[in-house]
């Protein structure tokens, strides 16, 4: 597998082919300043960091794909580190639009006529932050308000070649192994989106 630096490398592959005509899920890490999007594969040990990233798709349905990401620090030491979600758009289109509603705390990507409600949890606590970001700013690291100390730059909507991105802060004390799940619900009903994502969240 391939891992990325975008301070080192502007190439992006495909990582999961979850929806030919839809969205596309990348995994990433941030770790002491340094940003790794995991571009290609199910799997990677960063021998540098101590890290190694392990995701698994689940089975899924036509309205839902949702994925599993373990996270385990083989170090016997504290480590910080900030688990990554980004989601986009498979093909170039300007009339994608993607957003974060406040009001019912999702992230929401409109492609033609479909609604996508993207969602999550890490270690069972939700996201530490969300934003919506142009592709080429992720392909230059400009995503960060502060990148030493790993704070998203809040951007709450975009139009065109956007991705949204959720973070999850996690503390290692050690040698040590943290679940994330992610998912991306579809659909032409808002309203049914964050009925079926309340359902969902309960369950885990």
């Amino acid at each position: 597998m391939k891992l990325n630096t975008y301070s080192q490398s502007y190439r992006m592959e495909k990582f999961i082919d979850t929806n030919k005509e839809g969205l596309e899920m990348i995994p990433g890490i941030w770790i002491e300043g340094k940003t790794y999007w995991l571009t290609s594969g199910t799997e990677e040990l960063m021998k540098d960091e101590g890290i190694s990233v392990d995701v698994k798709q689940e089975n899924s349905r036509s309205d839902i794909q949702s994925f599993i990401i373990n996270i385990t620090n083989h170090i016997q030491r504290s480590k910080n580190v900030k688990l990554l979600i980004q989601n986009r758009y498979q093909h170039q289109d300007f009339n994608h639009y993607s957003f974060i509603s406040p009001t019912e705390n999702a992230v929401f990507h409109l492609i033609d006529n479909q609604v996508y409600l993207i969602d999550g949890f890490c270690n069972s606590m939700s996201r530490e932050a969300c934003s919506v970001q142009p592709i080429w700013d992720i392909y230059m690291d400009r995503i960060w308000s502060c990148s030493k100390l790993g704070k998203l730059k809040y951007n709450p909507m975009a139009n065109g070649n956007a991705a949204s991105i959720l973070l999850y802060n996690i503390n290692f004390k050690g040698i040590q192994t943290f679940e994330g799940k992610t998912w991306m619900i579809k659909g032409e009903n808002e309203v049914e989106l964050i009925k079926l994502n309340e359902a969902l969240l309960k369950t885990y």
